[in-house]
């Protein structure tokens, strides 16, 4: 995986943050689950970039 690749990641984990709190509050848990993961994967991304630079 190349660093624009990575990046390329990041930003849609960003986005789908971002849609993940638009979520209706029927949704909350969902919501939570999502960013949660989104976070957890943006840092392993953020280790793998600095790792290979």
């Amino acid at each position: 995986m190349t660093a624009l690749d990575i990046q390329r990641a990041l930003a849609a984990l960003r986005e789908i943050q971002v849609k993940a709190v638009e979520l209706p509050p029927s949704c909350e848990h969902d919501a939570h689950v999502i960013a949660a993961l989104a976070v957890t994967v943006e840092q392993i991304l953020t280790c793998a970039m600095a790792d290979a630079a």
